[in-house]
């Protein structure tokens, strides 16, 4: 029999339970402490310089249509930096067709190089073409942008 004056044995806790407590206490206790006494400010919005604001702009056209066999042929097409900063014309769609639109093909191109102000850039691509009218070719389009 155990008396009134004797207690029951103390429980200790083994390491990796404190362990595990400190790790999910602490980052609850931080949030709370942290959280609410810090006031955040906004940062200042910078204001863009002009050179920032500025995009170069470009000209395209196709400039040739080479039928390579009849599904498919080449569109040739230069592209000029019309702005007066350097720039890149990003992606560019090309599309080709006869008059009636039977016949028509088209892709999409990358171009990551810098154009300087003014210059140009000259290249093709291939094109499938439906219904093997590659010959039929008498249209041509690419934008840019």
């Amino acid at each position: 029999m155990s008396s009134p004056n004797e207690s029951s044995p103390k429980k200790k806790l083994k390491k990796w339970q404190i362990a595990l407590i400190v790790f999910f206490v602490s980052p609850i206790l931080v949030a709370l402490f942290v959280g609410s006494s810090s006031t955040t400010t906004p940062a200042p919005t910078p204001t863009p310089s002009k050179e920032a604001e500025k995009v170069a702009q470009f000209s395209a056209e196709l400039t040739r249509w080479e039928t390579l066999n009849p599904a498919s042929g080449r569109a040739v097409f230069t592209i000029r930096n019309t702005s007066d900063i350097a720039g890149t014309p990003g992606s560019c769609y090309v599309e080709v067709k006869d008059e009636s639109g039977t016949y028509k093909g088209f892709d999409w191109i990358i171009l990551e190089n810098n154009i300087e102000p003014g210059a140009k850039f000259m290249g093709n691509v291939i094109l499938k073409v439906t219904k093997e009218g590659a010959s039929f070719i008498t249209k041509g389009n690419i934008s840019c942008g």
